[in-house]
């Protein structure tokens, strides 16, 4: 963890926060609770050691709290009440990148992957008819569906 040595409420907050790839953990965390796969999946770049070891220095700060998964093996991360207090500052790091940074984005910006994962994230599947749900979420019909609007698919 990257340290200031400065009896500043700034410098000691960018301590925790400032790392690389922590405002991306947090990012993700703001979504509710991942496992350690999740987190891997939401930032393809990151290595698992680096993932760990963030893990650990944020839950050390107190910011995530690590717990057992109920079945199987692994964890789930979730945010503290410390860890809540970082979501405006995921909000408003969003507003910024938006404002300032879209016409920025170039080929190597754009996973369609990612894309689609950051939808399906904001997606409440309770609120999807059960009709549609069970159309949709079929594997067969979603892959023709796919085909059919230039998608890939079989």
């Amino acid at each position: 963890m990257l340290r200031y040595g400065q009896f500043c409420p700034v410098a000691q907050a960018a301590e925790v926060f400032a790392d690389r790839w922590t405002p991306l953990i947090l990012r993700e965390l703001c979504f509710g609770a991942c496992t350690f796969g999740d987190l891997l999946f939401a930032m393809p770049f990151i290595s698992r050691t680096m993932l760990a070891q963030r893990l650990k220095e944020l839950a050390g700060a107190e910011v995530i709290v690590i717990e057992p998964k109920e079945r199987g093996r692994g964890h789930l991360y979730r945010l503290t009440a410390a860890g809540e207090d970082f979501r405006p500052l995921i909000e408003m790091l969003s507003i910024w990148g938006q404002r300032w940074f879209q016409g920025r984005l170039g080929p190597d910006d754009l996973d369609p992957g990612l894309l689609m994962y950051g939808m399906q994230r904001q997606i409440d599947p309770a609120e999807i008819r059960p009709a549609v749900r069970s159309s949709v979420l079929s594997s067969a019909a979603f892959r023709r569906a796919a085909a059919a609007r230039g998608f890939g698919g079989t």
